[in-house]
């Protein structure tokens, strides 16, 4: 069967929609899961496009502060060398945690590309200096008791 042009640039442009059409349809199923995970209210979220995020302000401040709390050290390696924030819970898989400090931690480039957004592991360590020092007091005063 011989198509005329017209006739396979319009079967081309009805792939290019169905497409469009099955990317819309997943990403309601991501914000429907991500609804009766949290609880979030049943309302359209706006997920902020990947290169609009990361130049955003909200990303930077959270972005300094997880830096400040850590150190621009890998987490899991120990490199100092091109490092990342990286989200824990991948923000393209659960965008209500994106600037949750909960869910950033410090990783070197290649760890963080090798860890994908398939690995969930929380590499920080369980207790940051103030927490520990706090926990030390605490102890020390129970030990008088």
């Amino acid at each position: 069967m011989i198509l005329s042009e017209e006739e396979i640039v319009f079967r081309k442009e009805q792939k290019r929609l169905a497409k469009i059409a099955r990317k819309k349809v997943r990403r309601t199923k991501k914000i429907a899961a991500n609804r009766v995970i949290y609880g979030t209210p049943p309302v359209k979220l706006h997920v902020m496009p990947k290169k609009d995020f990361y130049f955003s302000w909200e990303w930077k401040k959270a972005r300094f502060e997880i830096l400040k709390k850590y150190g621009p050290e890998c987490m899991l390696c120990g490199s100092n060398h091109r490092i990342v924030v990286d989200h824990i819970k991948p923000r393209s898989k659960f965008p209500l945690l994106e600037l949750d400090q909960d869910n950033l931690q410090v990783l070197c480039n290649d760890c963080n590309m090798g860890k994908s957004n398939d690995d969930y592991t929380d590499f920080r360590p369980n207790y940051s200096a103030d927490e520990s020092d706090e926990l030390d007091i605490v102890s020390t005063a129970l030990e008088h008791i």
